[in-house]
């Protein structure tokens, strides 16, 4: 069940059966290195840390003061897991396996997508401000290319940061028409909009074009 954080602003720990579901497509292994935004009080940091295991490392980043305090204490048994107190939207990261966002952006930060390293992933809800969004993974299969797929639908708060008015519009106009179901890569190469772009915007575009399709194969 969910567990509420902040009642008044309706701010919880999310969905256990949604977060074991997108987990397991991560293919987490041990060892990697993973970066969870938005950690809240830490219980599904708590899960990436035991995925990774002793060897392995979770950098823990929360914006609230208090959530990161509470985190950082429940998550004392776990020697591999950091937890700062900072935005997510703007924290330095350093390179990453795996980058896990618990609120919901309407587009993929560069510096998201920059950490990644080779085979890295991205997971983050892209959602609109209102109505569902999706809860989308991004792989760097290539330094230039990333395929990309929506996993499911979801609701989230809101990532401070992440956030986009206009974006958002035009996100909740893509999703009406097939809620994701057609994209298959990010494309970061500069481009015109072309009928394979299912939301084309400023530096970055979602396409119906596999990444090996992309420019330069």
């Amino acid at each position: 069940m969910l567990i509420a954080l902040d009642e008044s602003r309706r701010l919880n720990n999310g969905q256990p059966s949604l977060w074991a579901f997108v987990f397991d497509k991560l293919d987490i292994v041990a060892n990697e290195h993973v970066v969870h935004l938005g950690c809240g009080t830490g219980y599904y940091t708590a899960i990436l840390a035991e995925l990774v295991g002793r060897d392995g490392a979770v950098e823990a980043i929360e914006i609230e003061p208090r959530l990161a305090g509470l985190a950082r204490a429940a998550l004392a048994p776990w020697p591999q897991v950091m937890v700062a107190n900072g935005d997510g939207a703007g924290h330095p990261l350093t390179p990453a396996d795996v980058i896990v966002a618990s609120a919901g952006a309407t587009h993929p930060l560069p510096a998201w997508l920059d950490a990644l390293k080779p085979g890295g992933r991205l997971l983050f809800p892209m959602t609109p401000t209102e109505g569902f969004g999706g809860m989308l993974l991004v792989t760097r299969v290539r330094a230039d290319k990333f395929s990309a797929r929506f996993l499911c639908r979801v609701l989230f708060y809101e990532f401070a940061g992440a956030r986009d008015a206009e974006v958002s519009k035009r996100l909740g106009e893509a999703l009406a028409r097939d809620h994701g179901a057609g994209v298959k890569s990010l494309r970061s190469d500069p481009h015109e909009q072309e009928e394979n772009c299912w939301l084309h915007e400023d530096g970055w575009c979602l396409s119906c074009r596999e990444a090996a399709e992309q420019a330069g194969d």
